[in-house]
């Protein structure tokens, strides 16, 4: 090809791409213009169908709004491409975007969230992008790394309004799910007022009774305690103490102490270090034959496969509907989210690994 051919080519192709981004942004423009005089067409009518006086109507615009459903010509979706979206990678940023996300919470307290971060052979790394969005559409980003960088901690704030998060399906649960199943989970993490929050564990506590009594995976009896005390151990503790802080022993109790601890070191050479170890010794051993109840209900739902564990997950998901007869869901949570993709995706002979 000659040379000025393609330099014509490169400066065409060059403009072509200039004048079609122009024409989008004109396009965006002009239908950001359209939405905002739509709304203030229709307010302005509102105002002057009340046939009230201007103060009157100055006071009604002061009125804090409740969230409708309009049946204006505006859909939800227009709604949301015109509202505000804050990047926060600062304090002072979150402390400034903080007032105005508390005014949308002061109205509805809903808030839904979503986070990002990195996997590594199948593995969660530490949350870097944090996604948080009110009912208007208005719309957080808040950069972890950036916002803790230089020794920095997280906003109190932020920190309270994390810490009322509640989750649907408990931690103790989720966290033995498949990988497949823990990708962006956050559908199941909502916003709680501090009174629901105490409420919803309350029912939680009596639907994780009901999973115990049902596949044996019992709460806080020995087979759960991940920890036992060994009296062997504790023999040889307590003779080792014995021989260190009584001088005054009969000959005979003392042989019978040291044998105890012979035995236990398996050496007949019972040295000061060997007695002071032992009188140091740890006498809780892991219980083998423990199991956490989360991960015991898990196993047992696992056996039926994907669609079994789908159930306990539905389970838990309904179960806070009965319980806490939320009113500020948002449209497209359900029970079975997720599930028709999943099966569509690994279908029914995916082979569980629980993590």
């Amino acid at each position: 090809m000659p040379k000025h051919a393609g330099l014509t080519l490169g400066v065409a192709s060059l403009v072509g791409t200039t004048v079609g981004f122009l024409v989008l942004w004109k396009f965006l423009k002009n239908r950001r213009s359209h939405l905002c005089s739509a709304v203030d067409h229709r307010n302005s009518v509102i105002l002057d169908a009340t046939g009230h006086d201007a103060d009157k109507q100055c006071s009604l615009t002061n009125l804090k709004e409740t969230p409708k459903v309009e049946s204006s010509g505006i859909s939800v979706i227009e709604k949301i491409l015109v509202a505000d979206i804050e990047i926060v990678s600062k304090s002072e940023e979150w402390e400034a975007v903080w007032l105005l996300l508390k005014k949308d919470l002061d109205v509805y307290p809903v808030l839904g969230m979503d986070c990002e971060w990195v996997s590594v052979d199948g593995k969660a790394g530490p949350v870097s992008l944090l996604q948080m969005a009110s009912y208007s559409g208005f719309c957080v980003l808040v950069r972890l790394p950036q916002l803790t960088s230089s020794g920095c901690t997280i906003p109190k704030t932020l920190l309270e309004l994390l810490a009322n998060n509640s989750n649907i399906v408990p931690h103790e649960y989720r966290r033995h799910f498949p990988v497949q199943m823990k990708d962006h989970n956050s559908h199941d993490v909502l916003l709680l007022c501090t009174s629901c929050h105490a409420v919803s564990n309350y029912y939680d506590s009596n639907l994780k009774q009901k999973l115990a009594e049902e596949f044996n995976a019992p709460i806080g009896c020995e087979e759960g305690v991940r920890l036992l005390e060994d009296p062997v151990r504790r023999q040889v503790r307590s003779a080792a103490r014995a021989l260190l802080n009584a001088a005054k022993l009969p000959e005979c109790r003392k042989e019978e102490l040291i044998s105890e601890i012979r035995a236990f070191y398996n050496t007949e050479d019972i040295t000061e270090e060997i007695m002071k170890e032992a009188a140091g010794l740890e006498t809780r051993i892991f219980n083998e034959t423990y199991t956490p109840h989360g991960l015991k209900v898990v196993q047992k739902f696992a056996l039926g496969g994907l669609r079994a564990l789908m159930e306990l997950e539905k389970r838990w998901r309904q179960h806070f509907l009965d319980t806490m007869h939320p009113k500020h869901l948002p449209q497209q949570w359900s029970v079975d989210h997720n599930h028709r993709k999943l099966l569509k995706k690994y279908g029914d002979d995916l082979v569980v690994q629980l993590c």
